[in-house]
């Protein structure tokens, strides 16, 4: 079966569902509607697979952005 032929096997929603303008209706109303729950999920997931010193080499610029100055090491305690 070529890959054409599989994808022809699954017709797409996004083809055959009407186009919405963005509308309040179509607006997420609280926080929790503004993501998708399978997404937290798995970002929560990739977060709790990094090591203590991936997560601090990534969260130290972030918190740099915002104004706090910390070292790497203080980072690294912050984050265990």
């Amino acid at each position: 079966m070529t890959r054409r032929n599989w994808w022809m096997c699954f017709p797409s929603k996004a083809s055959t569902a009407p186009t919405r303008s963005l509308t309040s209706r179509s607006r997420p109303q609280t926080p929790d509607e503004t993501f998708d729950p399978k997404a937290l999920w798995l970002n929560a997931e990739h977060i709790r697979g990094l090591s203590v010193d991936a997560l601090s080499a990534r969260l130290l610029p972030v918190v740099h952005a915002a104004g706090f100055s910390i070292t790497p090491e203080r980072m690294q305690a912050i984050t265990r």
